[in-house]
């Protein structure tokens, strides 16, 4: 999930506790990431949502006093949610978008700060933004591992007669390896990927306010993280050197070009970007080359038309395909991953992902006549370039040619791995 979970409707809190829920019970399969709206100033902001307000349904549920209490506690649950997670090593996920890479005088600047941290490694103090007089549960640090923060590998090899790590152990353990051998290289931070800075940012971050306790240039990240933009066309020619701009949002965010886009899947050797952020009447929409998906599920509630869709992806091996229909619709708009195979697999496990309809026997059996999206959208909606492109779009628009994508693949060196991981989080799977 991509994070909004809180003032979309009103029923915040039901969705927050179905999908807690959900964790609870699989806890190595569903993974819950951070949005914009995961932070305080966004779902405290009443004079501006009104009744859709997550302070505001907490307030109206359990009164003024209770209520504020469950919005805190849930709040401090939503600071130490994961900023980002990798499918395959090849599908990046974020709430809004990639951050900037800082500069390096910016990086050699905090250096020393950080660097000092390793000597006090061992013994953290985490801190919390639920006051002692106004929290329901202790949120102080624990030797137990629990449902919502544990390393699904962890889990798995845990008897019933060990304790895995708690979270935070396991946070401080990888920021104090990657620190480690940045002071050893001589490039020091510079030498760090993107996806390790953000590994550094603090396990719990509050973003909207300003976190008094992470460093300004990692709180960037973080920020723009939840908050970024694919640029739209218009703006691709006004962008600075490195294909970033200012977001039509205002306040400060910001958006990312193509040339952005490139730069960060070389650098992490991902095929694709999957996000949320931005409403789309289709409930899924595809641009920047095919290279970037916009995922929403409350269309309606953002004035994309009665028609409008949620939506929703299937990474498999060697598809992703959208769904934003009903599961009786037999819905044809497959993206082709050719960084992915189905080699290695056994005939059993070949047979068992064709009996759920994730593979097809045959590729060649898709065809340009079934109607795979939304077409017919009522006059409300408005479409832009992201929702013209999939409107036209058919699987061979979709895919790269055999060549372009050789090209690609080698350029990024993009491959699929057995499992998935999260960026700045206190779990993190495979």
């Amino acid at each position: 999930f991509l994070g909004d979970y809180v003032d979309r409707g009103l029923s915040s809190l039901e969705v927050v506790s179905y999908l807690l829920a959900l964790k609870a019970i699989e806890p190595n399969k569903v993974w819950l990431l951070r949005g914009n709206h995961e932070t305080r100033d966004v779902n405290g902001w009443k004079e501006h949502y009104g009744e859709r307000s997550f302070l505001w349904q907490c307030e109206n549920r359990f009164g003024i006093d209770i209520g504020t209490r469950v919005w805190d506690a849930l709040n401090a649950c939503f600071d130490r949610l994961p900023l980002a997670a990798i499918i395959d090593d090849d599908v990046f996920c974020v709430h809004g978008g990639f951050p900037r890479r800082p500069s390096a005088d910016a990086l050699r600047a905090i250096a020393p700060t950080l660097y000092s941290q390793l000597d006090t490694i061992h013994s953290p103090s985490p801190h919390s933004h639920v006051t002692e007089n106004n929290k329901i549960g202790s949120l102080s640090p624990s030797n137990k591992g629990g449902f919502f923060c544990d390393d699904a590998a962890s889990q798995k090899n845990a008897t019933a007669n060990t304790i895995p790590p708690s979270p935070l152990s396991r946070r401080i353990s990888r920021s104090g390896s990657i620190l480690r051998n940045a002071r050893s290289s001589s490039h020091g931070l510079e030498s760090l990927s993107r996806l390790d800075l953000l590994d550094l940012v603090p396990a719990a971050i509050s973003i909207n306010p300003p976190d008094p306790e992470c460093e300004p240039i990692l709180h960037q990240m973080a920020s723009e993280c939840v908050w970024s933009d694919p640029a739209m066309e218009d703006q691709e020619n006004f962008l600075d050197q490195d294909g970033f701009g200012e977001s039509m949002r205002g306040g400060g965010t910001v958006c990312f070009g193509q040339k952005a886009i490139d730069a960060f899947l070389l650098e992490t050797g991902c095929s694709f970007i999957m996000r949320a952020h931005e409403a789309h009447a289709y409930g899924v929409s595809l641009g920047k080359m095919a290279t970037v998906f916009t995922v929403f599920s409350t269309s309606k509630d953002h004035h994309q038309g009665n028609m409008a869709s949620c939506g929703c992806v299937l990474v498999d091996l060697a598809k992703l395909q959208v769904i934003n229909r009903s599961p009786h619709y037999k819905n044809k708009f497959i993206h082709k991953r050719h960084s992915a195979a189905l080699a290695g697999l056994s005939q059993a496990q070949l047979a068992q992902r064709a009996s759920l309809g994730l593979i097809l026997p045959n590729d060649d059996e898709f065809d340009d006549d079934d109607d795979a999206l939304l077409l017919s959208i009522d006059d409300d909606y408005e479409s832009d370039e992201d929702d013209i492109m999939m409107e036209q779009a058919r699987d061979g628009d979709l895919s790269r040619t055999e060549n372009e994508q050789d090209e690609f693949d080698s350029a990024s060196g993009s491959g699929v791995g057995p499992a998935a991981r999260l960026i700045n989080s206190s779990y993190r799977y495979g």
